[in-house]
């Protein structure tokens, strides 16, 4: 896709340029996993994308673009290689980034480590159960229960 003038200084202004060995970060419209997007007319485009390819030339169908830097917002070219998906899955595994997040980690967790601790300590069947912890915590009594029987939380 050819790119004017404009449509380059338009995608410049929304980015925080610092020395090259720092990451450049997306200030504008971000997808829900941190990936800056940039709108040019009715086509969105990813931001790495778009600096890569008005750098480097056109991409290849079927590669992807990876961040060595693993900021998922920036566009400092020089944080950027051309890979296949493959590459791209091998280098998340490599850096320990392929596994689920756990506990607090995990969006939309309601509950800290320290919560689920004090949890299992105060959980005593018949007297302290599942639907007093929740009511106390703000959860569901099947999240007291799984947390106690470690069927979530098992890392701690």
């Amino acid at each position: 896709m050819n790119y004017t003038e404009k449509d380059i200084a338009r995608f410049w202004s929304k980015i925080i340029k610092k020395s090259n060995q720092e990451c450049w970060e997306w200030q504008a419209s971000k997808t829900h996993n941190g990936y800056g997007q940039f709108s040019i007319g009715r086509i969105s485009v990813r931001a790495h994308r778009f600096i890569y390819s008005i750098t480097f030339g056109e991409i290849p169908e079927g590669n992807v673009i990876m961040h060595c830097c693993d900021n998922p917002c920036c566009c400092n070219y020089s944080h950027l290689k051309l890979g296949t998906i493959q590459d791209n899955v091998a280098d998340r595994v490599a850096k320990n980034r392929s596994g689920r997040l756990s506990g607090e980690k995990q969006n939309g967790a309601k509950l800290t480590t320290e919560q689920v601790l004090e949890i299992r300590q105060k959980h005593i069947p018949g007297k302290y159960g599942y639907v007093k912890l929740a009511k106390e915590y703000g959860v569901h009594d099947e999240t007291i229960r799984s947390i106690i029987l470690r069927k979530t939380w098992s890392h701690i």
